[in-house]
């Protein structure tokens, strides 16, 4: 029993030689089928940058006030404007939080 890599190069091999278009278009879709069930039974792992690639605003405001805890003053994510909501019901995390999200949902400077 041939494993799936060794299918794949097979068809590879038959897509490079045949002549015929319609058997080439099929040798095609089978390698793609190939593949996919080949990523099915192994799929890679999640790397951290997919995690982070993956999160919502929420999450990765949330993400960054845990890595990079900093007074208002001091924060990168301020931008020259007050990161801090007007209530008075949110701790400092929650203060921060919000104002990274509000930072990460304005729209990118050049540079």
């Amino acid at each position: 029993m041939k494993t799936i890599e060794e299918t794949i190069a097979w068809f590879e091999g038959r897509v490079k030689s045949t002549t015929m278009p319609g058997a080439r278009s099929m040798f095609e879709v089978a390698i793609s089928a190939l593949r996919a069930q080949q990523e099915r039974e192994n799929p890679k792992p999640m790397t951290n940058a997919d995690r982070i690639r993956a999160m919502s605003d929420e999450e990765l405001a949330e993400f960054l006030t845990h890595i990079n805890p900093t007074n208002c003053q001091d924060c990168a994510f301020s931008n020259g404007w007050r990161c801090q909501p007007d209530r008075d019901d949110y701790s400092d995390f929650e203060k921060c939080k919000e104002g990274r999200k509000r930072w990460l949902q304005q729209p990118a400077e050049e540079g």
